[in-house]
């Protein structure tokens, strides 16, 4: 690997990255918090049967996009060579592991 003429960058996709990982499991402990349940019962519960199916792709679509998001800042940290590099292989990490633990989280609580 050769050296950047430009200087090492700093981590700022690495640090949305590991953002985004943290956001994930945030949200499964969001949605069965008490305040998750107001909020589906606000939004969702009165649209019977169309709140729950609404409410299963909202919450799908928003833990795709924030580990989309993470997927893709890692790999923008990647291409850009950030310094320090064990930052950027954290990031890479835990946007792997983020999916999972946000899943096993979900089966506990």
């Amino acid at each position: 690997m050769t050296p950047d003429p430009a200087g090492p960058k700093p981590p700022v996709a690495s640090v949305v990255a590991l953002a985004a990982a943290l956001l994930l499991p945030g949200l499964v402990v969001f949605i069965d918090s008490p305040a998750g349940r107001a909020f589906y019962r606000s939004v969702f519960e009165p649209l019977y049967i169309a709140g729950m199916v609404l409410a299963l792709g909202f919450y799908a679509l928003a833990g795709l996009a924030i580990a989309a998001a993470g997927g893709l800042a890692a790999a923008a940290a990647w291409r850009r060579r950030e310094s320090p590099a064990w930052f950027r292989v954290t990031a890479i990490a835990a946007t792997v592991v983020a999916p999972f633990a946000a899943m096993a989280l979900y089966g506990r609580l």
